[in-house]
């Protein structure tokens, strides 16, 4: 009997854990790909980070290969059910091109948009304002030529 109930406790523990992973995932994946429309799909990618510093917050940083030319879309979509909001830089080795939060003002943009002028590598980094705990999807979208 102590088994079974064990097994039981066990079995709704690993549902509700799943259930959290999802609203981190697919959920956010959905909501981020609606504010792609009119465009192609490129990429997604996710940050997930406990609680950090809040003078230097963890963060995760991904190349990416952008084309001259092209109007990229990038999507940042937050699990709601965690405090954290995601900033999200995008960089080369010289220049920070955008940002989704801007400092002057402290207003989060959850969508901007990239006119590329180079053909070349670039960085996108991802951490969660004061170190926050979070989850979040970020969403690359090619919107056409300009």
């Amino acid at each position: 009997m102590l088994n079974k109930l064990a097994l039981f406790i066990l079995f709704f523990s690993l549902l509700s854990l799943g259930d959290a992973r999802a609203q981190c995932g697919n959920e956010l994946k959905r909501e981020a790909y609606q504010k792609i429309k009119g465009g192609t799909y490129l990429k997604d990618f996710r940050i997930r980070f406990e609680e950090s510093s809040k003078r230097n917050p963890e963060s995760d940083e991904f190349t990416i290969m952008l084309y001259k030319g092209v109007r990229y879309r990038f999507v940042v979509k937050n699990d709601q059910s965690k405090e954290g909001e995601a900033i999200i830089k995008l960089y080369d080795d010289f220049k920070i091109y955008a940002s989704s939060y801007d400092e002057a003002s402290a207003t989060h943009h959850n969508i901007f948009e990239f006119f590329c002028q180079k053909t070349q590598a670039y960085y996108l980094s991802g951490h969660f304002k004061d170190g926050d705990k979070g989850c979040a999807i970020i969403m690359l979208g090619n919107m056409g030529k300009f």
